[in-house]
């Protein structure tokens, strides 16, 4: 998109991690820029600064459509999506989250809305995703036309269009990632989209992870769907733990494998992910739970459908580096589960999924048995793969104990090390 006419933030919270590897995609890209000008570096120095910025940014924009082309094999004018990115209470991320966005290598040719969807927000979120359009260009006021089932949804929501490229900002005080997801699938599917993606407003992208994810996705997705095709694509998290006594021990616990959920295949990296719009409308949208994302993956698959995976397209966040957060995010996961199998009436197929992913949703003989089977396998890491049971065991109890509470929470307490 053309970058004279966004705002500069610093990027301030990035993960470190993030900058180095983004840093060089971004030098390859200049790199490509000066080789490819016709006039020598020394003639470019003494060119008055609008005339030279005006000559970089056509041979940087031409690279740009032919990367995205060579990519996914089609023209930015032919491609079409929607990015969702749900934002609950993000004021302390946000403004470098967004100055990571305008990073994306996105050519604002290609047909892209890219969906804000501030839910249940008390904090300042609401004011600096304005700020961001206001700063983008002329705000449009418009009013959404189709029936969302969310009766806390503003129908009126803020609209900026950069070329192809329309920003917007839609407001609900209905809670939940799931809830937004629903709300972002319809919005996508009334504009004709049969891609959608999702990213975290507190995780960073690296600048080719969105190109990267249509590129996989539009050669991935079929409509007429058949049994057997992949209709979710999970990109490659990557985090960084700020420093801490536990995150020496954290690193070490899952450098080796010893967390004992040795199957990590069907979880589903819901800070970077893509669905086909058309098969999460069939299956009535997002469940609003606490874990939205894997929700989706064990529904697909249930039905004969498939995840893939994306590896190249990266994202970065930061990962717990406290006991009660890590005690916190494992309770989370257990609840979610509940509520998934809660949603599905405890379906066979459900329940059997979820117990194959995860040892401790599985009854005690089961869960003694697969703690006794690492131990057998790895027998000098009995003593930590102990701690670990004990530890899911916890999170076991106190999942539960917040399930009984209010089964239908969609919503977590914030992780304040992720953040």
């Amino acid at each position: 998109m053309p970058i004279d006419k966004v705002p500069i933030y610093c990027l301030r919270t990035n993960p470190k991690n993030w900058l180095r590897a983004s840093l060089l995609k971004f030098k390859l890209t200049a790199r490509e820029i000066l080789e490819q000008a016709s006039l020598p570096v020394e003639s470019l120095k003494h060119m008055p600064w609008s005339e030279r910025y005006s000559y970089l940014h056509s041979i940087a924009l031409r690279n740009q459509a032919n990367r995205w082309e060579n990519t996914t094999g089609i023209a930015p004018a032919d491609s079409g999506f929607s990015l969702i990115i749900p934002v609950h209470n993000e004021e302390h991320s946000l403004p470098s989250f967004l100055s990571t966005l305008l990073l994306a290598d996105l050519p604002s040719a290609a047909h892209i809305n890219i969906i804000f969807i501030a839910n249940a927000c008390n904090d300042a979120s609401g004011q600096i995703l304005d700020n961001f359009l206001f700063g983008l260009g002329k705000i449009e006021m418009r009013l959404l036309q189709d029936n969302f089932h969310d009766q806390l949804l503003n129908p009126s929501y803020k609209a900026v269009s950069l070329d192809n490229v329309t920003f917007m900002h839609l407001d609900t005080q209905t809670p939940g990632k799931g809830h937004a997801l629903r709300t972002g699938n319809s919005l996508a599917r009334s504009s004709g989209h049969s891609i959608a993606m999702c990213i975290d407003a507190n995780d960073y992208i690296e600048p080719d992870a969105i190109r990267l994810m249509f590129g996989a996705a539009i050669h991935t997705f079929r409509n007429p769907l058949a049994v057997g095709d992949a209709v979710i694509l999970s990109g490659m998290g990557y985090s960084e733990r700020r420093v801490s006594w536990l995150k020496r021990a954290i690193d070490m616990i899952e450098s080796k494998r010893q967390h004992l959920v040795n199957d990590t295949s069907g979880y589903i990296l819901g800070c970077l992910m893509a669905w086909n719009t058309e098969w999460l409308h069939s299956i009535g949208n997002p469940l609003g739970i606490a874990l939205e994302d894997y929700a989706m993956g064990v529904l697909a698959r249930a039905h004969g459908y498939r995840i893939g995976q994306v590896k190249e397209a990266i994202i970065w966040s930061y990962g717990v580096n406290t006991f009660t957060d890590l005690l916190e995010t494992r309770s989370r996961y257990v609840r979610g589960m509940l509520q998934l199998l809660y949603a599905a009436n405890y379906a066979p197929s459900t329940q059997k999924i979820v117990e194959q992913d995860s040892f401790f949703m599985r009854n005690l003989r089961a869960r003694l048995h697969h703690l006794l089977q690492c131990s057998r396998m790895h027998p000098l890491n009995f003593p930590k793969y102990l701690a670990t049971f004990f530890l899911w065991e916890y999170a076991l109890v106190r999942g539960k104990r917040d399930f009984r509470r209010n089964p239908t929470n969609p919503t977590w307490k914030k992780i304040a090390s992720t953040r």
